[in-house]
């Protein structure tokens, strides 16, 4: 739940909301899932929160893969990231 919110906010308050609701969707959603195909509630709990992960990791506006190849594909969406020479420490 906390790699997943970290996809979706950069706020901590708003990450700390997030990975409460998907841990406790997931666990209600795999507990339900376990009992009605006979199976271990704990590994299908996993399963639900990974696949939760995957989907956020994939289909995520911003930084999603979707996101990147679409970015890859238009120049002017590509973000650049600014290097600083070697040795400058911001300071003049």
């Amino acid at each position: 739940p906390a790699a997943t919110a970290r996809l979706l906010s950069n706020r901590v308050p708003t990450m700390l909301a997030i990975s409460a609701g998907v841990g406790a969707l997931s666990g209600v959603v795999g507990l339900v899932v376990a009992y009605h195909l006979n199976v271990a509630s704990g590994s299908l709990i996993v399963c639900v929160t990974t696949l939760v992960f995957l989907l956020v990791l994939i289909l995520e506006p911003r930084r999603g893969a979707i996101a990147r190849l679409r970015n890859a594909r238009d120049p002017r969406l590509v973000e650049v990231d600014f290097v600083k020479p070697a040795g400058s420490h911001g300071h003049h």
